[in-house]
């Protein structure tokens, strides 16, 4: 009940002065409407708060919108109805929370839903309707906070209760730095949340999932490792407490112990390598395979990983190529074969043709044929295993079908041309210093970044017979075979200047991790979980980015792109450049002299590379068909030139120039050579004369492999005579290489070193 009393002395003036329960009021409105209706208004007001009756709330305030009523209704609220207001406040934060998932919530937002009835107006901070209010009204944000304060208790009390779900669903109102503000000033909270959270990283141990800080961070609180978006910021102060640390290192490094634990009979297997503390992982899947082939591949693999010593990464390549071979045959017409065990020869050089045809969006190759010769050679030591294991009397038809001059098919790494050299090196102060150590050893020795990773903090030392300072590494590609030949697994060279200063800072650098991780790797890091060894996949980013930013380009005005490989190609080439012999740069490098010549050819590429530009125009003019070259108009010549000189349009074999017209429509060769669309000339001819050396040898062993099985009349067989007769194509292109050198003077000596 209201009992509504103006006071005397102001019921002439405009604004009465109202008792209305012992609270007074300052009201512009005349006598009657204060007497008579003023308390009605506040009887159904009242009710409505009781009833949570929005739209009622909501009537009665807009009815009086614009009067001098309404602000006295909010105090009235405030003062006459506390207890109502305060109990629908909390209604109202259960509503916008709970239910709409609306989970910042302000006073403003109460008052213009009151107002308005409307969410999205009530949520518009740009609309002002719904703000008549006075200015000291304190319930509606007092209703929040003990609606946040009861929040808050229940996500302390799931904690305790290792009740995951609700934590998940109550954090999202509280805000991160006032709940662990709220947290962390108890000493009972800080014990119930910091437990849990070690308890949760004792489940993810059991699952093996080792995640980041961030990621932990938003395992717990939102369900899911992975951010909403790529700058995903959320939970910075949480990801930064102690216990998160502590949690994410114990996690890892636990799970760096546990040897590999998956189950064969699943289809998706997670399998990890351990280094130094940490670990690598690898996602083994072989959901694509036929239910077949399955337990047979899946015990391979098993098997590889188990007893053969292979890394995770082997076993990967593995069961990539198995299933490549499986998944492309498929795509053939051979729907009644569902098993590489089922293919016989016919099917598997079809398969063979179709790969080498395969095309991306752009027109590239799919695989290159060493990538599909070697898928081959995986999966004829599968079929090779499964004979020998299961003692299966059939022929192994995946080793009949043989692959010669690979070597003339593979895309050789480019050593960095000495102008990005000259540029990357006034900027590599930018890059963190364990990046500039690393650059300057592959630059100074030749290393391979695997090679890199290997470096021990003893690998300098001195060689007292010849009195100078060396540096021992183990050459990762050769090790097994080193060691089988009775030989040091230790590769030793010279050690110049740089190279001894480098290693001392990256000495000084991680003596600590060092310590940490109980290990004589010189190029370790920490990486927020573990000591682990340096990725080559982030020196070579960082290195790009330093490209990216300084714009370094190649001699073809061109971005350069940047691999760590091309460290080692480099120190070979300018090896060879200063005559080195091969034997020499053999015994510097690691590798055998077959494998210094490659790179010889390439210092010969290196001289030709500008004769290569400015004869394609004669040689567009004076060789290539007439057909072909009257299908180009003047502009679309200069594209093409322009093509050539970024290397677009090099054939695969690297043998020469693909000028193939669009109106000529796709490709459907097999081999370049004796296409009347290849334009080629004398830098092309070291390329000729090893594709001719090696066909004529091929042909000679086919040869004899015929002699020795009784076969005279080999001559007439069709595979026989298509292998002569590209011979024959390499000699008469050779021929008329030739030819077109001899006419304009220029000497072929030098290209048949």
């Amino acid at each position: 009940m209201f009992v509504v009393k103006i006071l005397e002395g102001t019921m002439n003036n405009q604004t009465k002065k109202v008792n209305i329960n012992g609270h007074y009021f300052n009201i512009h409105k005349n006598v009657g409407f204060i007497v008579e209706e003023l308390p009605e208004i506040l009887r159904d007001l009242r009710q409505c708060l009781l009833q949570n009756d929005t739209k009622g709330i909501s009537s009665i305030l807009l009815r009086y919108k614009g009067q001098d009523v309404n602000g006295c209704l909010y105090r009235c609220m405030d003062t006459l109805l506390s207890s109502e207001f305060e109990q629908y406040c909390l209604h109202l934060c259960w509503y916008f929370i709970d239910e709409l998932k609306r989970y910042k919530i302000y006073q403003s937002n109460i008052f213009k839903f009151m107002f308005t009835n409307n969410i999205d107006i009530a949520f518009n901070n740009k609309i002002r309707d719904g703000q008549y209010h006075s200015e000291d009204t304190g319930i509606p944000r007092r209703a929040i906070e003990q609606y946040l304060y009861f929040k808050s208790e229940e996500f302390i009390l799931a904690c305790k209760h290792d009740d995951m779900e609700s934590v998940r669903k109550l954090f999202p109102p509280l805000g991160e730095i006032p709940l662990l503000n709220k947290i962390y000033a108890n000493e009972k909270y800080i014990n119930y949340f910091e437990s849990f959270i070690r308890r949760v990283g004792e489940t993810l141990i059991e699952e093996e999932k080792a995640l980041s800080k961030s990621e932990l961070v938003r395992y717990i609180l939102t369900g899911t490792s992975k951010p909403e978006h790529k700058r995903d910021q959320r939970f910075s102060t949480f990801k930064e407490l102690k216990i998160i640390q502590e949690v994410v290192t114990y996690v890892y490094q636990s799970i760096a112990k546990k040897p590999n634990s998956y189950n064969i009979l699943d289809d998706v297997w997670k399998v990890r390598e351990k280094n130094v503390q940490g670990f690598t992982s690898l996602i083994l899947d072989f959901s694509l395979l036929s239910e077949e082939d399955k337990p047979f591949v899946k015990a391979y693999i098993h098997e590889s990983l188990t007893k053969t010593g292979a890394s995770i990464h082997d076993a990967w390549s593995r069961l990539n190529s198995i299933k490549i071979i499986y998944t492309r045959f498929m795509e053939l017409p051979y729907k009644d074969v569902n098993s590489i065990f089922y293919m016989n020869i016919h099917h598997i050089r079809h398969l063979l043709d179709y790969l080498q045809q395969l095309r991306d969006e752009n027109g590239k190759q799919y695989y290159q044929l060493n990538s599909i010769s070697l898928k081959y050679f995986h999966v004829k030591l599968f079929i090779d295993w499964i004979i020998e294991k299961y003692d299966w009397q059939f022929d192994n038809i995946f080793s009949i079908v043989s692959f010669h001059n690979l070597k003339a098919y593979k895309d050789p790494t480019n050593f960095i041309p000495e102008t990005v050299v000259q540029q990357l090196e006034q900027f590599l102060e930018e890059l963190p210093e364990i990046y500039i150590n690393a650059w300057e050893i592959m630059m100074n020795s030749g290393m391979r970044f695997s090679d890199i990773q290997g470096l021990e903090s003893d690998c300098i030392t001195q060689d007292e017979s010849e009195e100078i300072s060396v540096l021992k590494y183990i050459n990762q590609k050769v090790q097994k075979q080193s060691i089988r030949s009775g030989n040091s697994k230790y590769h030793i060279i010279p050690a110049s200047e740089v190279l001894i200063d480098a290693v001392e800072r990256q000495k000084k650098l991680t003596a600590n991790l060092r310590v940490i991780g109980s290990t004589k790797k010189l190029f370790i890091v920490w990486n927020d979980s573990a000591v682990v060894p340096l990725d080559g996949k982030t020196l070579s980013m960082n290195i790009n980015k330093i490209i990216q930013k300084h714009d370094i380009r190649d001699d073809n005005n061109e971005i350069y792109h940047y691999t760590n490989h091309q460290c080692r190609k480099t120190v070979i080439v300018d090896l060879l450049s200063q005559g080195l012999s091969l034997k020499k740069v053999a015994d510097l490098i690691g590798h055998s002299e077959e494998t210094s010549a490659r790179h010889y050819r390439a210092v010969q590429m290196k001289k030709l590379a500008e004769l290569d530009k400015e004869m394609f125009e004669q040689l567009f003019e004076e060789t290539l068909d007439e057909q072909v070259k009257g299908q180009y108009s003047n502009e679309e010549k200069k594209a093409l030139i322009k093509e050539v000189k970024l290397g677009a349009r090099e054939t695969p074999e690297g043998h020469g120039t693909c000028v193939k017209h669009v109106s000529f429509g796709p490709c459907h060769k097999k081999k370049c050579a004796g296409c009347r669309m290849l334009v080629t000339g004398p830098q092309k001819l070291p390329k000729w004369y090893q594709l001719y050396d090696e066909q004529q040898q091929y042909l000679k062993e086919v040869e004899e492999e015929y002699k020795a099985n009784g076969e005279e009349k080999y001559i007439e067989h069709r595979s026989y005579q298509a292998e002569f007769h590209l011979l024959n194509v390499y000699k008469r292109t050779i021929e008329k290489i030739e030819n077109f050198a001899k006419q304009r003077g220029i000497s072929i000596e030098q290209y048949r070193q």
